[in-house]
Formats: structure tokens, sequence, C-alpha cells
């Protein structure tokens, strides 16, 4: 009888021990996906920033440089040329500026076994 008793105690215990541990699963998952959409909010919105510096920075750049050739046209052509450059620049080395970086970070949100 006391053996029936020892090995219900221990079903049980080890019952709330599977249930603790899924209920700390989730939550574990639950945070690294909030992480992420979280990062990946912020990153939308400075991402959006940046775009916003660099189209007007563009657009007094290049009527700068039309007042520099007294020529609106050849100003705005100049700075196409050197955002083309630069998205040349960056499509070349897209996979060691932009692609292992973004999937490091991806990998270190995910990554549950971290503490931080």
């Amino acid at each position: 009888m006391e053996l029936k008793n020892k090995a219900e105690k221990l079903l049980n215990h080890l019952k709330e021990y599977f249930e603790v541990r899924l209920s700390l699963a989730s939550l574990t998952v639950r945070e690294k996906i909030s992480e992420i959409f979280s990062s990946v909010a912020a990153v939308f919105i400075f991402g959006l920033l940046v775009a916003f510096i660099f189209l007007f920075a563009g657009i007094g750049t290049a009527l700068w440089l039309g007042d520099y050739f007294h020529s609106t046209f050849i100003g705005f052509f100049c700075v196409t040329g050197f955002f083309t450059l630069v998205t040349i620049l960056l499509f070349l080395n897209r996979n060691r500026w932009i692609k292992d970086p973004i999937t490091d970070a991806i990998i270190r949100k995910t990554n549950i076994n971290a503490e931080n």
C-alpha cells in the first residue's frame, strides 16, 4: 500500500514537473518571438527615418549642385550617379554587409539557451 502511495506521488510530481517545463518553454518561445517582432519594428522605423534623411539630403544636394553648375538637372544627375554607385557597392557586398549581420542577429535573438 505504501509503495502504491509513493508511486502515485511520484507520478503526480512528474506530471507537475512536465507541466511546469512545458509552461516555461511556452513562455520562453513567446519572449523570443516578442523580442524578434520588437527588433523588426525598431529596424523598420529606423530604416524609414534613414530613408527620409537620404531623400531630403539627396534633394538638397541636387539643388545645391544644380545652383553650382547653373543647371538643376546636372545636380540631380550627379546625385543619381552617387546613389547608383552606392547601390552597386551595396549589391556587390550584400552578403557581407546585409545578409550575414541580419542572420547573426536573428540567431542571437532566437537562441533560447542564452541568458540575454
